[in-house]
């Protein structure tokens, strides 16, 4: 309950303790008056009145810190689904530039949704506005990133820093691919720049690349699993971030393995899921409203 956690903790136990201290005051003042003399009456006026106010201003100065609270709930939880909003913009716009460089290449695949032969080339004027996209997306991506670690009044150490890695992730998968165009990598021949076995990054970013060329090879075979962890979006969180270090940590120990497409996009898509989870609360005020609404829909519904 955030009544208990800071700052409304403190409020929160100092009005429960003015409303035992005004309670027991005014059964001592009715101790106190028990033969109703004057004199003990105005005793037990005087006490109960001066409690009175104390618990008064306790529970109204009470009641502003939870409003205040609650405003910066409000303000907290619309920071959070911004940052969700611009994760889900910068994977559009990486989806847009893939789609868009797959469909000015050429020669066309041997078969519908299949894969084209290398080389394959794209127009020299589309595959350069492609790339300045795709450098945008991915500074974007970075800035992202960035701003998760500092914004540690929106979400927890701990969630801040699976968010950041796996965004970090999706943000140099993009650098990867970038830097396949900015390492001159990619062939230029007359005006068309063509696409060859050396730009293993466009190539996964454009294609569908295989984990390994031996699909029965232990890298294969864990990499699989560990994504099918991944994508499951029926398993828990923790399990999915899971998948994803041990992915990080295969990938550390296989030395010239690169980052994969699928897995930035999962990595986003697990990152903004995460995130969602910190708005998606109903508030007690919606409950109570449900609650009270409740019983007079049952009749209606009823009769029908």
């Amino acid at each position: 309950m955030r009544l208990l956690r800071p700052p409304l903790r403190f409020w929160t136990l100092i009005t429960v303790a003015a409303l035992i201290l005004a309670f027991a005051v005014s059964m001592l003042a009715y101790q106190l008056a028990a033969d109703g003399t004057p004199k003990q009456e105005l005793i037990k006026i005087y006490v109960q009145a001066m409690f009175a106010a104390l618990f008064g201003g306790v529970l109204v100065t009470f009641l502003n810190v939870r409003r205040d609270e609650d405003q910066r709930e409000i303000a907290r939880e619309a920071a959070v689904r911004e940052i969700v909003e611009e994760m889900h913009t910068v994977h559009r716009k990486l989806k847009m530039v893939k789609r868009r460089l797959r469909s000015q290449m050429a020669p066309p695949p041997d078969k519908l949704g299949g894969m084209r032969a290398l080389p394959f080339t794209v127009p020299a004027e589309a595959f350069e506005k492609a790339m300045d996209e795709l450098l945008a997306a991915q500074i974007e991506a970075e800035q992202i990133r960035d701003s998760v670690r500092a914004r540690d009044d929106l979400i927890s150490p701990r969630r801040i820093e699976r968010v950041y890695v796996a965004l970090d992730y999706a943000a140099r998968y993009a650098h990867d691919v970038y830097q396949t165009f900015e390492d001159c990598a990619v062939r230029q021949s007359e005006k068309r720049y063509e696409i060859d076995e050396r730009c293993g990054g466009l190539i996964d970013f454009l294609g569908r690349l295989a984990w390994d060329k031996e699909a029965t090879s232990p890298y294969a075979t864990e990499m699989t699993r560990l994504y099918r962890i991944l994508k499951d979006e029926s398993a828990t969180i923790d399990a999915r971030y899971g998948a994803l270090d041990q992915i990080l940590d295969l990938r550390r120990r296989s030395e010239g393995k690169p980052r994969y497409r699928i897995v930035a996009t999962e990595c986003i898509a697990l990152a903004a899921a995460d995130l969602q989870r910190t708005v998606r609360r109903e508030r007690w005020r919606t409950a109570a409203r449900n609650v009270l609404r409740a019983p007079a829909e049952v009749p209606a519904q009823a009769t029908r």
